[in-house]
C-alpha cells in the first residue's frame, strides 16, 4: 500500500510513554549575560545548543513595552546578518515579528526587506536580493499572504520567473524563464474551492525552443492526451489521462532515437499491464507475465544488452517469491540464487563454483555495522565542542572503494559538521558492483550526536547505483516514500519516540505541528523542518521525533529513487 503524501495521523500523545533519550527544550539553547539574552547558530542558521560552534548569535534587549530588540551577527566579524523587533527573543518561538526586519550579508548589503504588522502578519513590499546587490525576489503581502504581481530573477538581473497571487493561491498566468531569456514553462491557475489548481495547456520547453512536454487541464485534472519530447525533437512519453485525471489506456516511452523503450496500460491511474521493456539496441530488457493493482505477478526476466539472461525469478503480489538467480553477462553462468521464501543464499563464481558472499558496498543492509563502527572510531569530537543534534552527510563511494565529496546534507553544527566530513574522507570500504564491474555510487549517513555517548548511533541509507545523479526533488511521484512495514509501523514507531512536553501540556497547549522533509535516494529523512507549529517545546519534540527516523523505502519516478518531499501532520491531543 502507498502511504499518501498527505498522510495525518491523530495520535493521543498524552498517553504515551517516551522511548526518546535526552527531549530538548526550548531552554537548552537559551544563555543570559547581563540582562541580555544570547543564542546561538550554525552555518546554515540552525539553532544549537553550544556557543563554541557558532557561525551566527543573537543577542536579544527588553524593551519597556516588553518585546525584544534583536540583532543577529557572525560569530568571525560581529557584523549585523538580522535585526528587528519579536515578542519573544527565542529563535524556536516564530510568527511574532513586529514592524521591520532586514537581513544582511556580511558584506553589509540588504539580503531581505519584510514588514510586519501588530498581529505579526507579513505586510507591504517584500524584497530578497543576491550578494551581488541584484533583486532574487519581489513582490507584495497583504495580511500574511502574497497578493499581485511576484517576479524572481536570476543573478544577472533577468527575469526568471514572472507568477501572480489572490490571496496568497496562484492565480492567473504563471511564466518561467532560462537565464538566456528563453520559455521555460507556461501555465495558466484559478482558484477553486480555496485551492489554486491548473487550467488550460502546461507547456514545459527546452531552452532550445523545442516543446519537452504539454498537457491540458481542466479544474486540476490533466486531460486528455499526454505528451513529452526529447531535445532533438522525437517523441520520449506518449500517454492519456481520464477525465479525473487519471492515467489511462497505453502509455508508451521511447528512447531519443525513436525506439520503443516500453509499454504500459492503466486503469484509473493503476498499473495494470507490464509490457516487455526494450533495450536501446531493440534487445529484450525485461519481461513479466502480469501486473495486478500496481504490482508485478508471475514469472520474470530481465536481460543484458547482449540478448543474455540477466536475471529470472517470479513475483506474487508485487513481491519477490521463491528463488531469483542472476547470471553473469558474458557466459552464461549462474552468479546468484537467492530464495526469498527460506531466506537461502548462495553466490557462484564464473566457473559455477560456490562461493561465500562478495562484499559489495551496494549490498550493505542497514543492519551492516562495520561501516558505522569504523566512522564512529574516525570521529574525534572535544568534550567542549560535543552536542546534542543530529547531522546526515552524504558521500561517494568510488569504483575503488574511497569515499570521497563528502558533504553535509543536514547541519547538527558546523565543528561537529567538519569532523563527521573529516572522518568520512579517511575511509576506504569495498567498491559497489554493477553489472560485475565496480562502480561509484553515492549515499548518506545520519548521526546522532550525544554530548554523553563515546559512540554515535548511526543510520544508513540502502546503497544503490546511481549513473545519473539527478537531485530534482519531487512532491508527488509514482510511487510515493513508504516507511517500512507500512503505516501500522510508522504510527509505533511515532507513539515510542514523541513525547508530550511536560510545560506545554500543563500550560494546556495542544495542536498540530506539521513538518516537511525529504526522503532522499536512499530513503534517509533528510532536511526536516517545521512547516507550522504550535509551541516551540511541542515543535521540538516532533522535530526530535523525524530526526531519529530510521530510513524509508525510497519514492520511485519510472522505477528509479528521486528525492521526495513529505509532509507529516502530527497531533497532540490533551487527555
Amino acid at each position: 500500500m502507498i502511504l499518501v503524501r498527505t498522510l495525518f495521523l491523530v495520535l493521543c500523545f498524552g498517553l504515551l510513554n517516551s522511548a526518546a533519550a535526552q527531549l530538548r527544550t526550548p531552554s537548552d539553547f537559551e544563555f543570559e549575560r547581563e540582562g541580555k539574552k544570547y543564542f546561538y547558530f550554525n552555518s546554515e542558521e540552525k539553532l544549537i545548543d553550544n556557543e563554541n560552534n557558532a557561525s551566527y548569535y543573537r543577542e536579544a534587549s527588553q524593551l519597556d513595552n516588553g518585546f525584544w530588540r534583536f540583532n543577529d551577527y557572525f560569530s568571525g566579524t560581529n557584523k549585523v546578518r538580522r535585526s528587528g523587533i519579536k515578542e519573544n527573543p527565542n529563535p524556536l518561538f516564530t510568527g511574532d515579528f513586529r514592524g521591520e526586519v532586514t537581513t544582511y550579508f556580511e558584506s553589509g548589503e540588504v539580503e531581505e526587506l519584510a514588514f510586519y504588522d501588530d498581529k505579526s502578519f507579513q505586510i507591504d513590499d517584500y524584497l530578497l536580493n543576491y550578494e551581488n546587490g541584484k533583486t532574487k525576489e519581489e513582490g507584495r503581502y497583504v495580511g500574511g499572504m502574497k497578493q499581485g504581481d511576484w517576479k524572481t530573477y536570476y543573478d544577472n538581473g533577468k527575469v526568471k520567473s514572472e507568477k501572480s497571487y489572490e490571496k496568497g493561491l496562484l492565480s492567473g498566468t504563471v511564466q518561467e524563464y532560462y537565464e538566456s531569456g528563453a520559455v521555460k514553462r507556461e501555465a495558466e491557475y484559478m482558484i477553486l474551492d480555496d485551492q489554486a489548481v491548473k487550467t488550460g495547456e502546461e507547456i514545459h520547453y527546452f531552452e532550445n525552443g523545442e516543446i519537452k512536454s504539454r498537457v491540458f487541464f481542466q479544474e486540476g485534472n490533466a486531460q486528455g492526451k499526454h505528451a513529452e519530447y526529447h531535445d532533438n525533437g522525437k517523441v520520449k512519453i506518449t500517454g492519456q489521462y481520464d477525465e479525473e485525471g487519471n492515467k489511462t489506456v497505453i502509455w508508451k516511452e521511447f528512447y531519443d532515437n525513436g525506439a520503443l523503450l516500453e509499454e504500459k496500460r492503466y486503469d484509473e491511474g493503476v498499473l495494470v499491464m507490464q509490457g516487455k521493456r526494450l533495450h536501446k539496441n531493440g534487445n529484450l530488457a525485461m519481461r513479466v507475465e502480469s501486473v495486478e493493482a500496481g504490482g508485478f505477478n508471475g514469472p520474470y526476466m530481465r536481460y543484458f544488452e547482449n540478448g543474455k539472461l540477466a536475471e529470472t525469478g517470479k513475483y506474487r503480489e508485487g513481491k519477490k517469491t521463491g528463488v531469483f538467480k542472476t547470471f553473469y553477462r558474458e557466459n552464461g553462468e549462474v552468479k546468484s540464487a537467492v530464495n526469498h521464501i527460506t531466506g537461502e543464499k548462495k553466490y557462484f563464481n564464473e566457473s559455477g563454483e560456490e562461493i561465500s558472499m562478495p562484499h559489495r558496498a551496494d549490498e550493505i543492509p542497514e543492519k551492516h555495522k562495520k561501516l558505522i563502527k569504523v566512522i564512529n572510531k574516525s570521529l574525534e569530537i572535544p568534550e567542549k565542542h560535543k552536542t546534542i543534534n543530529r547531522g546526515v552527510y552524504g558521500f561517494t563511494v568510488t569504483n575503488e572503494g574511497k569515499i570521497t565529496n563528502a558533504k553535509v546534507l543536514t547541519s547538527a553544527d558546523d565543528f561537529v559538521d567538519a569532523a563527521a566530513i573529516q572522518a568520512l574522507n579517511k575511509i576506504e570500504i569495498a567498491p559497489a558492483v554493477k553489472n560485475d564491474s565496480p562502480v561509484e555510487v553515492k549515499n548518506a549517513v545520519v548521526i546522532f550526536f550525544d554530548k554523553e555517548s563515546k559512540k554515535y548511533d548511526m543510520v544508513l541509507g540502502n546503497y544503490y547505483v546511481d549513473l545519473e545523479g539527478s537531485d530534482e526533488n519531487f512532491a508527488v511521484v509514482e510511487e510515493m516514500p513508504m516507511f517500512k512495514g507500512g503505516e501500522k509501523e510508522l504510527f509505533s514507531f511515532l507513539s515510542q519516540n514523541i513525547t508530550y512536553p511536560t510545560y506545554a501540556k500543563d500550560q494546556g497547549f495542544s495542536g498540530v505541528v506539521y513538518i516537511n522533509f525529504i526522503v532522499d535516494k536512499s530513503g534517509l529523512v533528510t532536511r526536516p523542518r517545521v512547516l507550522r507549529g504550535v509551541h516551540p517545546s511541542m515543535d521540538l519534540s516532533a522535530m526530535y521525533c523525524i530526526e531519529k527516523m530510521p530510513a524509508w523505502n525510497p519514492g520511485l519516478q519510472r522505477g528509479k529513487p528521486v528525492l521526495v518531499s513529505f509532509n507529516l501532520p502530527i497531533r497532540f491531543t490533551l487527555r
